[in-house]
């Protein structure tokens, strides 16, 4: 083995993903030494979170015939614990085993486990975890198969392993080759290597390349994979009947006429909402529209109300960074002046492009399940716990989500089809209207922001951040998590001043708005960004400096390796996009970058305004998520940033009237259509050895590039989001 096997061998488990081990000793330390809710303390540990990789909990423990099957047609099964939903990880998996069985990807067919046949992976798919969570487990499993299948190759002929060659799923000594699926159907067992020798950097022949997406043929073939197209003999349909109101609790139905309408099996009333169950998708929708039902709101909300409770200064103080003596540099009058500005960003939709769907299937005591879902280990355990069942008799099988983006964490109504399924003795298929996607979901929180800054002989003596959101997370982690931590740390996701000024501060206020808020792509770096990169582009302004030029002469904790990574990366595309600030009378360009956990980004937009409409005419993005394993991957992932990006920025919002979300479809919730697609170019820079997060780092930068830009060619700065309401 050599040097570099035995190291890339002996981190399977990276200080950076083992969350487990390293967060539970100073957070169960933390809790034992120190007070609970002790300001530094919750600093300590909120930065910690902040700054750590999404857990991978225990992927690593499985045996290599848990995670690969070798089918008889002689395909090489891979199991994925992380769900497909547009990010690509099928294709990362497949490289990754492809790579240590010495064998072509075509080979290669990855699947979602059920939730009793495969990996699961407790922590869901999300926080840009799926490419770094699988990264060595599946190497490592397919290294080891590789491993077992070539010692009984080589019993098999009386030889030495080192005698075998393998490539493209077969075996070969001499003049005698046999396939794996041969091979494993004479074979009774094998011994697998927990630590096998991994291919060296340097060899690889398909990680780090250019590859195809494996699941590209599937969708452009209308393949059925994704929840919406199960189907299962004597398939009944549901269609809930929910509150359009915020917070709305059922009084009263009369479902008289919708029980007379065609097809229609049965109504079922729950808690606060009602299920009509169909032949037909069809008949279940158009029956479902003739239920009356009776609502109590509480309290009528209106937007103003929620913009008025999302405001710093309100809500739960929390200290999430505090380096030198800010308070201090803010009082001291005699030195210098201060820039003070406001930002905010809108609430926001999923508004993914499948509706959400889950077929359930309750037979002898038995519950099958199907469904698009971003924690499928949770969802199964919320229906065993709903219906009263065990979990060994819950068997939820994944398909793949026509779009995730946090939106399929929580909230998925699998536990309304399990129970309509078990009550009617038949299959359900319980399908979310596009309006119920709308009306009865989580949101991205709204946030305000108050920036400030010191500044001496043109320089920053000083900054603070003051941001006020709703919570993202906190709803869904252990009361003692909040405790410890004080702040959620996806609402105050990137919220930490990462730039080298010598006084930092850093305070949140946790709010409460009335409807649910939740996990939205980039989580809170996609506001927190916005204000800090608009904001830093005033100072620059300010002290009359490029903003570029401002921005590196902060990068320079040489401790902080991704300081010098961001550096590199800021230079790179400045170059390409050819930095030059104004570009005509009608655009110009704009810069923003952020730090994304380990991932750094970049980018440069090119905008302005015209005929009254804002205009993007090119982004260039720059990303360095370490080592990247799938180039063409990354560039679909950071493409995909840009246009969510640009589409929250100028035309995303969620507005409420008397308690009612005011957009039932996308006729009233206008996205980023084709004709907002720019000249995309993207610079990616592989470093180091490490895999980091891809799929929401770059939309960190998107929306303060753009209203860098806005204000170079138009004289306006663009403080609030969506930017469409500014012109």
């Amino acid at each position: 083995m050599s040097k570099k096997q035995e190291k890339e061998t002996a981190n399977i488990d990276p200080g950076r993903r083992a969350f487990l081990s390293k967060g539970i000793v100073m957070l169960g330390s933390t809790a034992l030494l120190l007070h609970f809710g002790c300001a530094p303390t919750q600093r300590k540990v909120f930065q910690f979170a902040d700054q750590q990789e999404a857990p991978n909990f225990g992927l690593n423990k499985h045996a290599a015939d848990f995670w690969i099957k070798i089918l008889p047609e002689n395909i090489i099964q891979v199991f994925s614990p992380k769900v497909e939903m547009g990010q690509g990880i099928f294709t990362t998996a497949a490289l990754c085993a492809a790579e240590e069985l010495y064998t072509d990807p075509k080979f290669v067919k990855v699947v979602h486990p059920s939730t009793h046949n495969g990996p699961l992976d407790p922590f869901g798919t999300g926080g840009s975890s799926s490419t770094a969570g699988l990264f060595m487990p599946v190497r490592l499993a397919a290294a080891s198969m590789r491993l077992a299948l070539e010692n009984a190759a080589a019993k098999k002929w009386n030889t030495n392993a080192a005698n075998i060659e393998t490539r493209d799923a077969r075996l070969h000594f001499g003049s005698q080759q046999i396939s794996f699926a041969d091979l494993v159907a004479e074979s009774t067992s094998f011994k697998f290597d927990k630590k096998p020798a991994l291919t060296a950097r340097e060899n690889f022949k398909y990680i780090g390349k250019d590859n195809p997406r494996t699941d590209l043929k599937d969708k452009v073939m209308g393949a059925p994979i994704f929840g919406i197209d199960h189907e299962a003999d004597d398939l009944q349909y549901a269609v809930a009947v929910e509150s359009p109101y915020i917070n709305g609790q059922l009084q009263s139905a009369d479902s008289k006429e919708a029980e007379k309408m065609t097809g229609v099996l049965q109504i079922i009333k729950e808690d606060n909402y009602l299920l009509v169950i169909a032949d037909s998708r069809y008949h279940a929708e158009m029956a479902a529209r003739k239920v009356k039902a009776n609502w109590k709101v509480e309290r009528k909300w209106d937007q103003a109300d929620i913009d008025a409770a999302v405001q710093v200064g309100k809500g739960k103080f929390e200290s999430i960074q505090k380096e030198g003596k800010a308070a201090a540099a803010f009082k001291d009058k005699d030195k210098g002046e201060i820039l003070e500005v406001e930002y905010r960003t809108a609430a926001a939709a999923h508004a993914f492009m499948e509706p959400k769907g889950t077929l359930a299937n309750y037979k002898d005591g038995k519950l099958y399940v199907v469904t698009g879902s971003q924690q499928p280990g949770r969802d199964r355990t919320d229906i065993a716990k709903a219906l009263d069942m065990k979990k060994a008799d819950v068997e939820l099988q994944c398909a793949f989500l026509g779009g995730g983006f946090g939106g399929r964490f929580y909230l998925n109504k699998v536990v309304q089809a399990a129970r309509a399924s078990k009550l009617i003795g038949k299959p359900v298929h319980l399908v979310s209207t596009r309006e119920s996607d709308f009306l009865n979901n989580y949101y991205r929180p709204s946030s305000h922001h108050i920036l400030k800054a010191k500044i001496e002989d043109k320089k920053v003596v000083a900054a603070q951040h003051d941001m006020a959101s709703d919570d993202m997370v906190f709803d869904h982690v252990p009361g003692i998590m909040k405790l410890m931590m004080g702040a959620d740390p996806s609402t105050c996701h990137g919220a930490l001043f990462n730039y080298n000024f010598p006084n930092r501060n850093t305070n949140s206020w946790r709010v409460d708005t009335p409807y649910v808020t939740g996990i939205w792509r980039g989580v809170g770096i996609v506001a927190t960004s916005f204000a800090k990169e608009v904001f830093i582009d005033e100072v620059a302004e300010k002290i009359a400096q490029d903003p570029i030029d401002f921005r590196l002469q902060y990068l320079h904790n040489d401790k902080d390796h991704r300081h010098e990574r961001l550096r590199n990366l800021i230079e790179k595309v400045k170059n390409v996009a050819g930095w030059t600030r104004q570009k005509n009378n009608q655009m110009a360009q704009g810069f923003a970058c952020a730090m994304d956990r380990a991932t750094v980004v970049a980018g440069i937009c090119e905008a302005g305004i015209i005929d009254g409409k804002i205009k993007v005419s090119k982004f260039t993005l720059g990303i360095d998520p370490g080592f990247v394993v799938n180039p063409e991957g990354v560039r679909q992932q950071c493409e995909g940033c840009i246009m969510m990006g640009l589409s929250s920025a100028i035309y995303e919002k969620l507005i409420v009237k008397d308690s009612m979300v005011q957009h039932s479809n996308f006729h009233q919730y206008p996205v980023a259509m084709l004709s907002d697609t720019p000249e995309i170019e993207i610079v990616i820079q592989s470093t180091g050895d490490e895999v980091f997060g891809v799929g929401e780092p770059p939309i960190a930068p998107i929306a303060p590039a753009i209203a860098n830009a806005l204000y170079a060619a138009t004289g306006k700065r663009f403080r609030s989001t969506p930017f469409r309401d500014l012109i």
